[in-house]
């Protein structure tokens, strides 16, 4: 079977390098702030010149006002509106978000909202899935929404109850994708890589996974120095296309 790559993008540099290792079917998340956090929503000018110069890319765009946890105020919700209405505009492909109430569980509620703006477009239910308390609960509020097509997941480490990577996860993931209703697909996230990706797919064959295939890159020059100084930062995040390129030879290899 095979296997459809989203790469998680959040400049324009890192998505054109991803763009020789895509195929027709895969596609990009495209995020800002990817170095803390976990990325943010875009800026609509990075999206602009992604349709720009990857026209055939389907984009799945991010809608995350903030960093931290994803219980959102009805400030924060009506930012997050705003930004779908607008993207919207644009032919990008679909969204990316998820909403949580204050116990953690899925906020039905106001993630409906936003799947309903979204519409007709497809909804990737992100990781907030991962810090819900019980997966099985998470499944079927997410299964009740029409409109949710993806849920991306790194899950957990159930011995420690800490978050884990896609491959410490795989039992659990092999749980999910067994009770995973049809009309929704489990997207393996975090720690997904050339090396991890045939051990996760020997216990849980795998429709699509999620990489950012980056790293930390740290400028070597005067004006990054300053800014460390003055507390704007220092490193940003980028997209390593050796990375990439052997992940690709791996699907590749895979799916014939």
């Amino acid at each position: 079977m095979a296997i459809t790559i989203e790469v998680c993008v959040d400049s324009l540099d890192s998505a054109l390098d991803a763009g020789p290792y895509l195929r027709r079917d895969d596609r990009l998340e495209v995020c800002s702030n990817l170095i803390k956090g976990g990325g943010l929503t875009p800026s609509f000018g990075l999206v602009r010149a992604l349709l720009h110069h990857m026209p055939h890319t389907p984009l799945m765009i991010m809608i995350r006002p903030r960093t931290g946890s994803f219980h959102y105020t009805p400030s924060e919700v009506e930012v997050m509106l705003e930004d779908i209405y607008a993207f919207k505009a644009v032919s990008i492909a679909g969204f990316v978000f998820g909403c949580l109430l204050e116990d953690g569980t899925v906020d039905v509620s106001t993630t409906r909202r936003l799947v309903e703006a979204a519409s007709p477009l497809p909804v990737t239910f992100h990781r907030a899935f991962d810090v819900t308390p019980n997966w099985k609960d998470a499944l079927d509020a997410i299964a009740s929404m029409s409109g949710i097509t993806r849920i991306l997941t790194r899950n957990r480490d159930n011995s420690s109850g800490h978050m884990a990577t896609a491959l410490d996860g795989v039992d659990e993931l092999a749980q999910l994708q067994m009770a995973i209703p049809k009309h929704l697909i489990i997207v393996a996230a975090s720690g997904v890589n050339s090396i991890s990706i045939e051990e996760i797919s020997q216990f849980c064959p795998l429709r699509e996974a999620h990489l950012s295939s980056g790293e930390v890159h740290t400028p070597q020059h005067p004006a990054g120095d300053r800014g460390k100084d003055l507390g704007f930062g220092h490193s940003e995040w980028r997209l390593n296309p050796s990375k990439l390129r052997k992940f690709r030879i791996w699907v590749d290899k895979y799916s014939v």
